[in-house]
């Protein structure tokens, strides 16, 4: 980014709602549920709640030693 633009700059975020069409699709689908635009925590738990889902998927349990060693 360099220091020509960060000047004056207060804080950042991890996540951008309108970054590209997968994120401008999920905010519209998380905005339509829960009456609120989505922030960078909601984001966050979202994606790591789906890794979640996803390792129990491959590992065909939710054994917590199986989950954690799939690479979902």
């Amino acid at each position: 980014m360099g220091l020509k633009w960060r000047r004056g700059l207060i804080l950042t975020d991890a996540f951008y709602w309108d970054r590209d069409d997968e994120t401008r699709a999920w905010s519209k689908r998380f905005s339509e549920r829960m009456k609120r635009a989505p922030h960078m925590g909601d984001a966050g738990d979202y994606s790591s709640t789906m890794h979640y889902l996803k390792a129990i998927e491959a590992a065909g349990t939710d054994d917590a030693k199986a989950v954690m060693a799939q690479d979902a």
